[in-house]
């Protein structure tokens, strides 16, 4: 919103701690025994609420760790 309507933020601090939530994720959060991310950091169990990531822009939905996600929770 701060980029987009011109309000005042702390861009630089947020892109930085984005980033590091992001990277997170895709480090702690990716399970290669299931080949799925997972519901929280070091697990192994998908959560449908993983379906949301194209929608917020985490991730593309073609992306082939997002459709074995899919697979995953499907199964």
């Amino acid at each position: 919103m701060a980029r987009r309507r011109g309000f005042p933020g702390g861009l630089a601090t947020w892109t930085r701690v984005k980033d590091k939530i992001a990277s997170g994720i895709f480090s702690d959060g990716w399970s290669e025994e299931i080949g799925a991310f997972t519901q929280y950091a070091n697990c192994d169990v998908p959560d449908a609420s993983l379906l949301l990531m194209p929608a917020v822009k985490f991730i593309s939905p073609s992306d082939p760790r997002f459709r074995s996600t899919v697979s995953a929770i499907a199964a």
